[in-house]
């Protein structure tokens, strides 16, 4: 609700602090006073539309603040917004002559969007500037699903729904990526085989490049014994030694200087020897080898092939490469396989979804038949028996969250006229008394903070003023009610009674707001009823008035 209403330099208004009260407040003045400035600047707070030239004749700026008391949807809409809050809501909004316009809530700036947004769940306008979700075609079906106590039934519902939706969404991704999915099947799979087939280990790289070094050297030193035994088993050589024994062997043998000779020419005969066996047996080893370079080279070039192939930077990725193709390969075989289920589940929830859909639409049927009869009920008791209110239910093209229903309110204002949206019933008064009336039967489940209601009763009759105060009485137990009225049977029912008034000082003119006291309000009620010159019979109608309304 809405606790209190600080204005400076609005209008005609130089300085007013406005404590509100709970249940059904009234505004009244004489035609012209300026009655509707108090709602003025309260649209002006929370970005309602509003008149050029709103700041007071000689200030440079104006500045509008409404407290409300925190209800749990703006606390959690609060919170959303990481506005802090803690007992209470405050919005301010000020406006310079050069168009510059400031918004704070709770002393934190934001901007008019935010302010826009609260206000949507804050409060509901009917009249002139009618600002209120009932005229929202979009609004009806939740309208009546709550009169008709059917919001447990559409939970379910919508419970199936997103199920349902889930797994549309799901096919739908299938069937988008089928083909795609298949060529990286493909791949995977070629991916999979290749290195399977080839089996690279961890490090095996690294120690194929060892062996081909090892063997580069191994091949380098058998060159060299090979030139080495070459050289030893050079003919001239074996042939010199030989030739040398003999002429040894024509000398004295018993000179002892050429036995040793011989001797060591003999020696040296068979050390080459030995040393040719011991070489020939050293290249018999090297040449033996379980590796061979050819096959390692060979397969050192596939390694580095597949590492430029698949884009990792070494081959000590490949098995982690592999192993990661595979689980996308398993992946995608099981989406793929997981297709032919999600359909059967699809049929499954849609004839489940569409069971209880139609089940829903056939109780919002009645209750609309319910609620058509108690609209036509209140319009009555508000003088609008011509005026007919019909619930329009259509079949939804597409189904969604809220079944298959497209619900409007609709009404027919004169007989023999087609029924029409809600929102294009003439303006003003008339639209507020059906308001008015939507207001009073979904009084029980709608719970707005804040109504407002600008000349409802203009041009009725004193009965139908009645049979209105009492309808706004009723609201006024559930939601705060504030109300621009002309009738003297709607304010006496006021829980506060607001009179404005003009004066002029100083060649200015200027609004004057009081909250009346009790005797002041018999004043004002009698004025209402008698006009200018009070009278003791309008006095004691005003008396009566509001002792017939305690």
């Amino acid at each position: 609700m809405l606790y209190n209403l600080s204005i400076r330099n609005f209008i005609l208004i130089e300085e007013l602090d406005l404590e509100f009260q709970s249940g059904l407040c009234v505004i009244t003045g004489e035609t012209g006073a300026g009655k509707s400035i108090l709602l003025k600047a309260l649209l002006f707070c929370l970005n309602g539309k509003s008149t050029d030239n709103i700041i007071r004749h000689g200030a440079d700026s104006c500045t509008v603040i409404a407290s409300f008391a925190l209800s749990k949807n703006i606390k959690e809409l609060l919170l959303q917004l990481q506005i802090e809050s803690e007992d209470e809501l405050v919005i301010r909004r000020s406006q310079t002559l050069d168009n510059r316009k400031k918004f704070l809530i709770n002393d934190q700036i934001v901007t008019a969007k935010t302010v826009t947004m609260i206000a949507d769940i804050l409060f509901e306008l009917h009249g002139q500037n009618t600002h209120t979700a009932l005229l929202k075609s979009s609004s009806h079906i939740n309208h009546l699903d709550d009169y008709g106590n059917l919001t447990d039934l559409r939970k379910t519902l919508a419970s199936e729904y997103n199920k349902l939706h889930n797994i549309k969404s799901q096919l739908r991704e299938i069937s988008d990526q089928q083909q795609e999915a298949l060529h990286e099947i493909d791949y995977l799979q070629f991916i999979t085989d290749e290195l399977s087939t080839i089996n690279i280990e961890i490090d095996e790289e690294e120690h194929l490049a060892d062996l081909r070094r090892s063997l580069q050297n191994r091949d380098k030193e058998l060159q060299l014994l090979f030139d080495l035994l070459s050289q030893l088993e050079t003919p001239e050589l074996s042939q010199a030694i030989s030739r040398a024994n003999r002429i040894i062997s024509r000398i004295n043998q018993e000179d002892q200087r050429f036995f040793n000779i011989r001797q060591q020419l003999e020696e040296a005969d068979n050390n080459l020897a030995e040393a040719k066996q011991q070489l020939q047996d050293i290249i018999a080893n090297l040449s033996v080898d379980e590796h061979n370079l050819d096959t390692i080279e060979e397969r050192l070039f596939t390694i580095k092939g597949l590492v430029r192939k698949y884009g990792v930077s070494s081959g000590n990725q490949l098995p982690d490469f592999l192993v990661n193709a595979k689980l996308k390969l398993l992946g995608l075989q099981q989406k793929m396989a997981n297709s032919s289920n999600l359909h059967e589940q699809l049929k499954t929830l849609e004839s489940k979804y569409l069971d209880l859909a139609k089940t829903l639409s056939t109780k919002r049927a009645a209750v609309a038949l319910a609620l058509e009869a108690s609209i036509q009920q209140e319009l009555a008791l508000l003088q609008m028996e011509k005026v007919l209110f019909k619930v329009e239910l259509t079949i939804k093209p597409i189904a969604d969250v809220t079944g298959i229903d497209e619900v409007r309110f609709t009404a027919s204002t004169n007989p023999g006229m087609p029924y029409i949206a809600i929102d294009k019933i003439a303006s003003g008064g008339e639209l507020s008394r059906f308001m008015l009336a939507l207001k009073s039967t979904l009084v029980t489940n709608d719970a707005i903070p804040l109504v407002i209601f600008d000349e409802i009763d203009t041009g009725v009759s004193g009965i139908v003023a009645d049979s209105i105060g009492n309808r706004l009485k009723q609201l006024a137990k559930v939601s705060q009610v504030i109300v621009i009225t002309h009738q003297p049977q709607v304010a006496a029912k006021a829980d506060q009674h607001l009179l404005v008034s003009k004066i002029h000082l100083n060649e200015q003119t200027k609004a004057i707001v009081r909250i009346l006291t009790e005797p002041e309000r018999i004043q004002a009620l009698a004025q209402m009823i008698a006009g200018k010159t009070i009278t003791e019979n309008s006095v004691k109608a005003a008396q009566d008035l509001l002792a017939y309304t305690r």
